[in-house]
């Protein structure tokens, strides 16, 4: 048990784009995002200390501990996980930079609710059918193994991930709220997303878990497109007007959305770079405007 001086929660759904896949790239086009109810829950504690040390721990998974401590930056003590170490690093530059920042030992806990790995193995495991009924008799935050050998299904846990981690961090340290400051805290996910993907994406997903379900209009690229990001960049770059669009949106009532796991997922990125090289190569047969 560790001494405790405070405790945030956050927690950030995942999502499914209805409409506008691919189009949603271009900010000529807007996409329908869902908000689902299976989400990431991060929990922040921490103490006064007379260093900034960060453990990180996702129980579900074997190798899922990391360790760092703050100096002039952000330093990785074991192993490697991108868009938890982007996030602490860009989160840290920017509290230190907006607010009074003394130094801590902090613990997070990570919890992913089932929904976002594909639970057959476990279904299999124990004999039971693969259906929707069997899928409510599996331990909520099942243990999965490796987190290199997890089967994910598609419902943007990284976005999703990634949006609780910065909330939670910006609510603890940066004297933020998700009352007044949820514009500011998602624009720092997208920045931390982007970051740790390397490739500035459309953001749906990012606004998913920032907003739940809404009609979304992605940013302009320049926006985040900084080389050697530093504090008064970030500062600069989460302050500034986005041009943006979230407007609302919801499924019609009595309409259900249910989903399928296929065991399988995919490499979106991979996948968008193929599909923005296929326009590239071939304008007149992609993205057909059939309004009148």
């Amino acid at each position: 048990m560790i001494a405790v001086e405070r405790t945030t929660r956050v927690s950030a759904p995942g999502k499914v784009l209805v409409v506008g896949g691919y189009l949603v790239l271009d900010q000529k086009y807007s996409g329908l995002v869902v908000g689902l109810d299976a989400r990431f829950h991060v929990q922040v504690q921490s103490v006064p200390s007379n260093e900034t040390r960060i453990h990180v721990h996702s129980p579900q998974f074997t190798d899922g501990q990391w360790e760092y401590i703050l100096k002039d930056r952000l330093v990785s003590l074991k192993s490697k996980n991108p868009f938890v170490e982007t996030c602490l690093d860009l989160v840290f530059q920017f509290i230190q930079t907006t607010v009074d920042y003394t130094d801590h030992t902090v613990h997070v806990l990570i919890q992913g609710d089932n929904d976002f790995y594909s639970q057959q193995d476990y279904l299999e495991r124990h004999g039971l059918p693969l259906t929707s009924e069997s899928l409510l008799k599996v331990p909520k935050y099942n243990t999965m193994g490796s987190l290199s050998q997890v089967s994910k299904t598609g419902l943007g846990s990284s976005a999703a991930l990634t949006t609780a981690l910065v909330g939670a961090f910006l609510i603890h340290f940066g004297n933020l709220t998700l009352e007044k400051d949820l514009d500011l805290i998602e624009k720092m996910a997208h920045l931390v997303h982007c970051t740790a993907q390397g490739k500035i994406g459309s953001g749906f997903d990012v606004a998913c878990a920032a907003f739940g379900t809404h009609s979304y209009r992605r940013f302009s690229p320049h926006l985040i497109e900084h080389q050697g990001l530093n504090a008064t960049k970030i500062c600069d770059i989460v302050h500034q007007t986005w041009d943006h669009e979230h407007l609302p949106f919801q499924l019609p009532l009595g309409f259900h959305l249910l989903l399928g796991d296929v065991n399988t997922g995919s490499n979106t990125p991979k996948m968008v770079s193929q599909v923005l090289q296929w326009r590239k190569t071939d304008p007149s047969s992609t993205f057909v405007d059939s309004r009148s």
